[in-house]
């Protein structure tokens, strides 16, 4: 650096130079090597901002592109729940017909069965769409991964060992419950299919300022850089086509960040994978956990009178057996206008849909109450994201289909008894 400041000075021989010189040269040199370390830092923060550019777009781009699927999947949902709905409610009508050990409860278990599994699969697909309704409540990470960890005996492999270390000072946070037992569901079976020869899963949670992380730590084989990027989207799996749905990771992608969460991967090739999720912490109050109430296991019916709505016309006649054959008095329509024909005399409840011909399922519920303030209402649908964009349909208690006998018997006698005591 000095050769070069003498040389750009024109300076022949330095040892001639005078006290001035040397202190020009001096100044030539720190000017010369304060550039150099700009130029390097200034190197190191493009280098820095273009990751953080691409890290931004990447992001971007998957939000995108789980929008857009969560967009198809409201529409197939809602049509698929509504076959579904026709499927579980004859099955359910004939299983009242036939003797508890006919031959026929066998094959009628296989459909009902089958049934769940489909409403899981259509469950699945809405979750990953920010539109879809989830009943957020404070959670308590630690007492939910305890009570998972409970259950993983029939999913963990012998050759699988797991870590629990839960932080006690953790706080609660807001979300939907089921959905949590979700997110931590599939990151766990997603951990336990990177180590198909064994090794070990560490779970655990960690308190930091304003938020609450829950990680899970395999010891696999790790992934690369084009399956860290494609890895939360639909469908995308490393797994062989007979064991992969392709779900999985783009489900929790979807609850975490419609809790105003984020997941970091960290993964080394040959040192496995940890996963981090963490959530914004509502409350360091443990005592401040909503307390729910359980409901009886048999089912209650009862004889008040029901004004039952459906434009689908298989859907409205089962639904409406299964109410007659709980005691109550059914009145059907096929749409909101032949609803309020029937008007004449008031109803103890509305069960409508949400989405029909005309008006929908909340109007017809405004000019029902407004007739006759005292009736009840319960709205149906095979999309619970598509009556959250209906206004006004927050008001009411939704029932989801495809609903089982006893989901429709709870929840008509629920809200049915709700009133009563209102009014009482």
């Amino acid at each position: 650096m000095v050769h070069f400041a003498v040389n750009a000075l024109g300076i022949t021989d330095p040892a001639t130079l005078t006290a001035r010189e040397v202190l020009v040269v001096s100044f030539v040199v720190t000017l010369s090597v304060i550039a150099v370390v700009y130029q390097r830092l200034l190197e190191k923060e493009k280098q820095r901002l273009a990751l953080e550019h691409r890290q931004v777009t990447e992001q971007l781009e998957l939000n995108e592109r789980m929008e857009a699927v969560g967009r198809l999947a409201g529409g197939v949902a809602h049509d698929l729940n509504n076959v579904l709905q026709v499927v579980s409610a004859a099955s359910e009508l004939l299983s009242q017909r036939l003797s508890k050990d006919s031959q026929g409860q066998t094959e009628l278990q296989m459909i009902d069965g089958a049934i769940a599994r489909s409403a899981t699969l259509t469950d699945q697909l809405t979750t990953m769409s920010k539109r879809k309704r989830s009943e957020p409540q404070l959670v308590d990470l630690n007492e939910l991964v305890g009570e998972i960890v409970q259950m993983l005996d029939h999913m963990m492999s012998a050759e699988v060992e797991l870590k629990v270390d839960l932080d006690t000072d953790l706080g609660l946070i807001e979300a939907d419950r089921k959905e949590m037992e979700q997110v931590i569901m599939n990151l766990v079976a997603n951990a336990r299919d990177a180590m198909p020869d064994g090794g070990t899963l560490e779970i655990g949670t960690r308190a930091s300022q304003n938020a609450a992380t829950l990680s899970l730590r395999d010891t696999g084989a790790g992934i690369d850089d084009v399956t860290r990027f494609h890895m939360f989207e639909p469908f995308f799996s490393t797994k062989p086509a007979a064991h992969n749905r392709g779900l999985g990771l783009a489900v929790v992608y979807g609850i975490v960040t419609r809790c105003g969460g984020h997941i970091d991967v960290d993964s080394t090739h040959g040192q496995g994978t940890t996963l981090t999720v963490t959530f914004p912490v509502v409350s360091s109050d443990s005592t401040a956990l909503e307390s729910t109430g359980s409901l009886s296991s048999h089912v209650v019916g009862g004889s008040e009178s029901v004004l039952l709505v459906e434009d689908e016309e298989a859907i409205r006649a089962l639904v409406g057996r299964l109410l007659e054959e709980l005691g109550y008095r059914v009145v059907t329509a096929a749409d909101a206008e032949e609803a309020l024909e029937k008007l004449q005399k008031p109803f103890d409840l509305l069960l409508t849909d949400v989405l029909m011909p005309g008006l929908n399922g909340v109007q017809l519920a405004e000019l029902v109450q407004a007739k006759h303030p005292g009736t009840a209402v319960v709205l149906m649908s095979g999309y619970i994201g598509e009556a959250s964009e209906v206004a006004g349909a927050d008001g009411y208690r939704l029932l989801r289909k495809p609903f089982t006998r006893r989901d429709l018997a709870e929840m008509v006698r629920r809200e049915l008894d709700e009133r009563i005591a209102g009014t009482g």
